[in-house]
C-alpha cells in the first residue's frame, strides 16, 4: 500500500513540475505542502513499524508533529503566486510562518536525540526521557497541538481562498479562476479525508491500521488527479465535462431525458474544445454558424448547448472568451506595443468602442482601470 502511495505522489509531482514550474515557480510551495500533508497522514494511517528501522524515511515520519506546521504557509504562498496581484494573503503567511518557527524552536530538543528514544515517545508521547526537556509543554501535548492545529487552520484556509476568489473574481482570467477553484476543491475533498483519518487515529484506534483506512491515503494524489487540466495546466477544456455534470445536477430548471442530458453534456465538451483548442473567436467575423459548420452539430442544439447547459448565450461567451484573451494579452504588456486597439483586434473584437463596452460589462471596470490595478500605473494616452 505505501509503495502505492509513493510511486502515485512522487509522480503526481513529477507532472506538476514539469507542467507548471515555467509559467509560476511557485508550484514548489504546493509540492512542499502536498508532501508535509502525506507525511501527517502516513503517521496516522500506518504502524511505525510499516517504515523500518532507522532509515531516512523513519526518520521523517517521527517527525509528523513538527510537520503538520508546514503545509498551511505553504499552501498560502502557493495561492499568493497564483493571485499575484495584490498580495492579498501576506498577514495570514505571516503568522502561520511565525507559528511554524516557534514549533521548530520547541523541537530542537528532539533532534539529537537516537532513534530509538523517538520511537520511545511516538510509543508513548508522555513518557519523560533523562535530560531531554521541552520548551513550554510536553511532547504528547505539542502532537495534539499540530494535530488541532491543521483542522483549524485548514477550515481558515479554505475560508479565505473561496473569499479571495469571489473579491478578484473580476480580475482573474477564466482559466486561473477554474484553476484556484479546482484547488478549493482539492482542499476540500483532502480537508474531509485528513478529519476522518484523525477521527479514526484518535477514537477508533482498532481500525486506524486497517486496509481500508491505507485506502483513504490515496485520496489525495487521486483527487488532484480528477482534475487533469489543473495537473496539465490546461484547466478549461477536458475537466469541463465534470463541471457541466455538477451544473447539469443541481439546476433547478425543467428536467430532460437523461439521454438527451448526456448528448448535450458531450456535445457541450466538444464546442468548448473546440474554442479552446482552435480559437476561433479570434475571428471578428466568427458566428455561431461556424461551430454548426465545423462540428457537423445542428444550430438548434448548439444553442441548446449555450443556453441550458452552460447557461451563458453565445454572443456573451464569445465576448467571455475574447476578453479573458486580451487580459492574457494585458499580462505579457502587450499594449505597451501595439496599443489596447491592438490588443482588442488580435481578441476578435472590431473596433475600440465594442471592445471597451464588452469589457466593463463582464469586469466592471475598463481595460484602462483592469491595467492600472493588475500591470501596473501606465498613461491612459500612451494606450492608443
Amino acid at each position: 500500500m505505501i509503495k502505492a502511495n509513493l510511486i502515485l505522489i512522487f509522480l503526481l509531482i513529477f507532472i506538476l513540475l514539469k507542467n507548471h514550474f515555467k509559467k509560476n515557480t511557485g508550484i514548489v510551495f504546493a509540492i512542499v505542502a502536498i508532501l508535509s500533508v502525506y507525511i501527517k497522514i502516513f503517521a496516522m494511517a500506518f504502524p511505525i513499524s510499516t517504515f523500518g528501522h532507522n532509515s531516512i524515511f523513519l526518520q521523517i515520519i517521527l517527525l509528523h508533529g513538527l510537520i503538520g506546521f508546514v503545509p498551511v504557509p505553504f499552501i498560502l504562498l502557493y495561492l499568493n503566486s497564483i493571485f499575484k496581484k495584490p498580495k492579498i494573503l501576506k498577514t495570514y503567511i505571516f503568522l502561520t510562518l511565525i507559528t511554524l518557527i516557534l514549533a521548530v524552536i520547541y523541537y530542537l530538543p528532539y533532534f539529537p536525540l537516537s532513534i530509538s528514544d523517538k520511537l520511545q515517545l511516538f510509543d508513548n508521547p508522555n513518557r519523560q526521557l533523562t535530560n531531554t526537556r521541552f520548551l513550554w509543554f510536553t511532547y504528547s501535548v505539542a502532537n495534539i497541538v499540530s494535530d488541532v492545529y491543521n483542522p483549524f487552520t485548514g477550515v481558515v484556509s479554505i475560508t479565505l481562498l473561496f473569499l479571495n476568489l469571489k473579491r478578484h473574481q473580476s480580475s482573474l482570467s477564466k482559466k486561473s479562476y477554474l484553476s484556484i477553484l479546482q484547488i478549493g476543491i482539492i482542499f476540500i475533498i483532502n480537508f474531509i479525508t485528513i478529519s476522518i483519518i484523525s477521527i479514526i487515529h484518535y477514537f477508533f484506534k482498532e481500525l486506524a491500521y486497517t486496509e481500508s483506512v491505507g485506502l483513504l491515503t490515496m485520496v489525495m494524489p487521486l483527487s488532484i488527479f480528477v482534475f487533469p487540466n489543473y495537473v496539465y495546466d490546461d484547466s478549461i477544456n477536458s475537466d469541463l465535462t465534470f463541471y457541466l455534470q455538477i451544473m447539469n445536477r443541481f439546476s433547478k430548471e425543467e428536467k430532460e431525458d437523461d439521454l438527451m442530458n448526456q448528448e448535450l453534456v458531450l456535445n457541450t465538451t466538444r464546442i468548448i474544445n473546440f474554442l479552446n483548442q482552435e480559437k476561433p473567436y479570434l475571428s471578428a467575423d466568427f458566428s455561431i454558424h461556424d461551430i454548426v459548420k465545423q462540428l457537423d452539430i445542428p444550430q438548434k442544439r448548439v444553442t441548446d448547448c449555450f443556453n441550458k447547459v452552460i447557461k451563458i448565450p453565445f454572443p456573451k461567451m464569445r465576448n467571455q472568451m475574447r476578453i479573458d484573451y486580451a487580459i492574457e494579452l494585458f499580462k505579457t504588456n502587450a499594449h505597451l506595443n501595439k496599443s489596447i486597439f491592438g490588443v482588442a483586434s488580435d481578441s476578435g473584437f472590431k473596433n475600440r468602442a465594442t471592445f471597451y463596452n464588452a469589457f466593463r460589462e463582464e469586469k466592471n471596470m475598463t481595460p484602462t482601470d483592469w491595467i492600472n490595478q493588475n500591470c501596473g500605473f501606465y498613461d491612459d494616452n500612451s494606450f492608443g
